[in-house]
């Protein structure tokens, strides 16, 4: 809603009786609200009413709503009381009241009408079953009710569409009569962590998304009687779950499928998933490895990509495998050429597919803490972004090929010096256009702690500097992060300074790094351009690249992280750089960069004026290789002329000062 809707609704209200609030038909004002409440000065005029107090408040509430008999929206938070409420109005529509302060519900409320009730971190008990009789509701929350042991019989309530009941770490049972639920979709039991009974059968032909994560003391999952079509998200991980029934392949229209525990056995109709997109598996997954309807993986071949156990899956994620042939089955079985997202961590996974680069669609790659890992054979063309951190069994030379390797797919030239403006170097145009247009930023994370030689800038400081055109180029980034003894997560920072304009280049974090890591990254021209574009660059314009680093205030400082080195492969016009023994010349050169092969009159007396009034005047002319042609020399250096000016005759000359070239 619009403010000045809301407030012009506001004021009608409140012209409903200025002077007395009780006998307004909605109350939204805190200190009206608490008033009325506390003085027990309610009315059947009022049919809303909101306290939401800015600091936890304590008010007796008894037998305040009597007098409220219409009201039909109530929202009360941070509000706490104390003894029991003898009564809640039967009209109730909505009831929005977490961390309701009572044990039990008025004995007396039946709200026949109630269609959305939130009571989160409340302390209700058992004595709640009234508020299922409505066969109105829709919407319950009951979220981390921490005194909640069994959900009642919901029969009464057909059409629940939302049951939140995460965190109720003391829940045991759930009812039978909610796997009959037909118009349930969302059913979220995350982290119920003494959950052991869940309905015998679910025959639930809207639910969408069930969450059991967490549920550790669940040993068993309900028999599916009938195929459910709209069930496209389940999620068990961590659960006390070693073995699904065989019923669970008529859950056909599942496409987000998160499972695992310590070990966990896959009855053979888990093959009949044909539309699973996303795949994680935490971890010894055991799948059944003899498939019948000669539905055979392919090995060590890409031949026959059809055949896949899942066509249609793009994320694959494996934590915590221990198992090497279960990981080896499951990365030649799974990963169809639809595959987009590879993450495995904590496993002993040793090498990736030999196909592995011939993915179309893969664009990121992330192997964090897997210590066996020797080798990985190629990175398709599609990659964006590479994370191997905490992998110290990868040796330096394979991190500096994968690099190369990063850079060859970004269209960076591997031999590359600082370059004038005019270069015989070129990027692959498609590459180019990939770069600029399709992808918002490239990033690598490899082991290692030197900054490969193919990039031509490079320093051992926090900074880092060169010179370029008009336009900013394509150039990558690297930074050596250095770890001491212990490990922790650190924030870093990359700012970017142009002609002393600095903006924020890139801010991240990263986890828990054991050992020194290089970090490589590389947004688009069209980014940077987009990002500088109140700045008027100039033909020379100098470019320099700032990282910190510092701890995030969640995270305790074990160990101080430090920069061992920075680089930049870039095609830049260092080789131009201004003479360094004119002073007049350095000082200034920034500020008087030649547009379209001139300088004006103008210009150059209010730029250079401080330095022409401490003595005689020079103006330097410097010939640029793209407007002038090159002077001859032995040297193979710009040479320049000075000319002598005078101040008081300098305003007689009608013509611009244009360069020109002397032998």
């Amino acid at each position: 809603m619009h403010d000045l809707l809301q407030q012009m609704g506001r004021e009608i209200v409140r012209q409903e009786s200025p002077q007395k609030p009780k006998e307004r038909s909605r109350i939204w004002s805190y200190e009206d609200a608490l008033d009325i409440l506390a003085k027990n000065m309610g009315s059947d005029k009022i049919q809303g009413i909101m306290l939401c107090s800015p600091k936890p408040t304590t008010v007796q509430l008894k037998g305040q709503f009597l007098k409220m008999k219409n009201l039909r929206f109530l929202i009360i938070h941070n509000l706490n009381s104390f003894g029991c409420l003898e009564y809640l109005p039967n009209e109730l529509r909505f009831l929005d009241w977490p961390g309701y302060p009572f044990s039990s519900l008025p004995s007396n409320f039946c709200p026949k009408k109630l269609v959305a009730l939130n009571m989160s971190r409340s302390r209700l008990e058992n004595q709640f079953t009234q508020i299922f009789s409505s066969e109105t509701l829709k919407y319950v929350n009951l979220s981390w009710c921490e005194y909640i042991r069994k959900l009642p019989d919901l029969s009464q309530a057909p059409n629940i569409k939302e049951l939140d009941l995460k965190y109720c770490t003391n829940l045991v049972e759930v009812h039978d009569s909610v796997g009959r639920l037909q118009k349930l979709e969302v059913w979220e039991l995350s982290n119920c962590t003494k959950l052991q009974i869940l309905p015998s059968y679910l025959m639930m032909k809207s639910l969408a998304s069930l969450t059991l994560t967490g549920c550790s003391s669940l040993k068993k999952f309900p028999d599916i009687s009938q195929e459910m079509e709209c069930l496209g998200k389940l999620a068990l991980h961590s659960t006390g779950i070693c073995e699904l029934p065989s019923s669970f392949g008529n859950l056909i229209g599942l496409k987000t499928l998160f499972l695992g525990n310590h070990s966990l056995y896959l009855p053979s109709s888990i093959y009949k998933l044909q539309h699973i997109e996303r795949l994680s598996l935490y971890g010894d997954v055991i799948f059944p490895k003899e498939l019948k309807n000669d539905r055979r993986p392919p090995c060590d071949s890409f031949k026959g990509l059809s055949q896949y156990i899942f066509p249609s899956l793009n994320y694959l994620s494996l934590s915590f495998f221990k198992i090497r042939a279960e990981i080896d089955f499951i990365l030649t079985s799974f990963c169809p050429l639809s595959l987009e997202s590879l993450y495995i961590t904590d496993s002993n996974v040793v090498t990736l597919p030999k196909f592995f680069g011939i993915f179309e669609r893969l664009h990121t790659l992330f192997i964090e803490r897997c210590n066996e890992l020797l080798e990985i054979p190629s990175l398709p063309q599609s990659i964006i972004k590479v994370l191997t951190s905490n992998c110290h069994s990868l040796d330096s030379q394979l991190s500096s090929k994968l690099f190369l390797q990063f850079g060859e797919i970004l269209g960076l030239p591997p031999n590359i010096s600082c370059l004038g403006v005019r270069s015989d170097i070129s990027m692959d145009p498609q590459l180019s256009s990939r770069i600029s247009q399709e992808v918002s930023e490239y990033a690598i994370i490899l082991p290692g702690h030197e900054i490969p030689d193919w990039f031509n800038h490079q320093s051992v400081e926090r900074s880092i500097s060169f010179w370029m055109g008009p336009k900013f180029p394509t150039f990558g980034l690297c930074v050596a992060f250095g770890m001491e003894d212990d490990y922790s997560d650190y924030c870093y920072h990359v700012d970017i300074s142009v002609n002393g304009n600095r903006r924020t280049f890139r801010r991240g974090v990263l986890f828990k790094n054991r050992f020194d890591h290089l970090w490589f990254y590389c947004r688009p021209p069209s980014s940077l351009q987009k990002q500088f574009q109140d700045l008027n660059l100039g033909c020379r314009n100098h470019v320099e690249l700032f990282c910190e680093i510092f701890f995030p205030p969640f995270a305790p400082k074990k160990s101080t992280p430090f920069i061992k080195g920075m680089g930049v492969h870039v095609e830049c016009i260092c080789a131009h750089s201004p003479p360094q023994n004119s002073g007049i010349f350095c000082d200034n050169y920034e500020e008087v960069q030649p547009r379209c092969g001139q300088i004006s009159k103008r210009i150059v007396h209010k730029r250079l004026r401080p330095s022409l009034l401490r003595g005689p005047g020079f103006i330097l002319r410097r010939q640029l290789c793209h407007t002038l042609c090159l002077t001859r020399s032995t040297s193979h250096q710009q040479l320049l002329k000075a000319q002598k000016i005078s101040i008081n005759n300098s305003r007689k000359r009608k013509k611009p000062l244009v360069e020109r070239s002397c032998i």
